[in-house]
């Protein structure tokens, strides 16, 4: 049996922390979603005196780790010898690939889909495949190169049911979106494990641009209710996205007066979040109560 050589480091940096996994390539914050956080936590995975996780790490998943496009040469030279494992995982199970993945790092990738010994769609011990990652930081680079594989799978959900397209539609990447809605095999309308499906957190994020490709799919249900009865409308409404709630209330099977678990309709979060033009939307429809209360029997008027 052939012998692989255990890995200490290559290149010099850091690896991307919680934060920085989103934000250097976009230059803003996280977008509000604690499974997202949640789920994006462990890749901060290098060790620390203060306790933080202690991984072994190769040189091609710690140069590849790092974000600094200049690492490439380096990494690309031992990924070339026949005596390194170049699909060998971390502690989080997350190999060369999905790093490479996760920073855009387009010719990596591409020497390692080359290669017969690196499985193109493996998960890290959280579900999260070399697309997944490469979907959440916008990488349309990288999306090209691992949906030319027939051995991808573009709609497989990490461990919390999200999928790369609902991760982008998260984060407002128009254009990974494209990609993924142009596939047969992706299901635009496929929630996770707490019903909430890409719609609802395009419109709750405020991306229009992504509502609009969504509301494009036939199988594509706008009124939708999630685990907690929320729709997308009310979502938008909740955060004031006044685009996005335009764009709901232009269709004939959306419900502007359909509550949530807890009794509360669109106007109802809308008017205790102070969002006067949504509030003047949603009093534009002539289905909407505006008098209705919630199970607390708390009305518009008093919130």
């Amino acid at each position: 049996m052939k012998a692989f050589p255990t890995f200490l480091s290559l290149g010099g940096g850091r690896s991307p922390s919680t934060s920085t996994i989103h934000s250097h390539t976009t230059g803003s914050a996280l977008p509000y979603h604690p499974t997202y956080r949640r789920t994006l936590s462990n890749m901060n995975t290098l060790p620390s005196g203060n306790g933080g996780p202690s991984l072994t790490r190769d040189p091609c998943q710690y140069g590849i780790s790092n974000t600094r496009t200049d690492s490439n040469r380096a990494v690309m030279l031992p990924l070339t010898r026949d005596d390194i494992n170049p699909d060998k995982p971390d502690n989080h199970g997350q190999t060369p690939l999905l790093w490479a993945s996760l920073n855009g790092h387009e010719e990596v990738v591409r020497l390692l889909l080359a290669r017969d010994d690196v499985n193109p769609d493996k998960p890290d011990n959280n579900g999260r495949t070399p697309l997944w990652v490469a979907s959440c930081n916008g990488h349309e680079g990288v999306m090209r190169l691992l949906l030319a594989r027939d051995d991808v799978n573009p709609d497989k959900p990490e461990n919390d049911g999200q999928t790369p397209l609902w991760m982008a539609c998260l984060s407002g990447y128009e254009g990974v979106v494209r990609l993924l809605l142009a596939r047969d095999d992706v299901n635009p309308d496929k929630p996770d494990n707490d019903g909430e499906t890409p719609l609802r957190w395009a419109s709750g994020n405020g991306h229009e641009g992504v509502v609009r490709l969504l509301l494009a799919q036939g199988a594509v249900n706008p009124d939708r209710l999630d685990n907690d009865g929320q729709t997308p409308l009310q979502c938008a409404s909740r955060n004031g996205h006044e685009g996005v709630v335009r764009l709901l209330l232009a269709r004939d099977d959306v419900n502007p007066n359909k509550p949530d678990n807890d009794g509360q309709t669109p106007l109802w979060v809308a008017s205790r979040n102070g969002h006067e033009e949504v509030v003047r939307l949603l009093l534009a429809q002539s289905a909407l109560n505006p008098d209705r209360p919630d199970n607390y029997w708390k009305c518009c008027s008093a919130c």
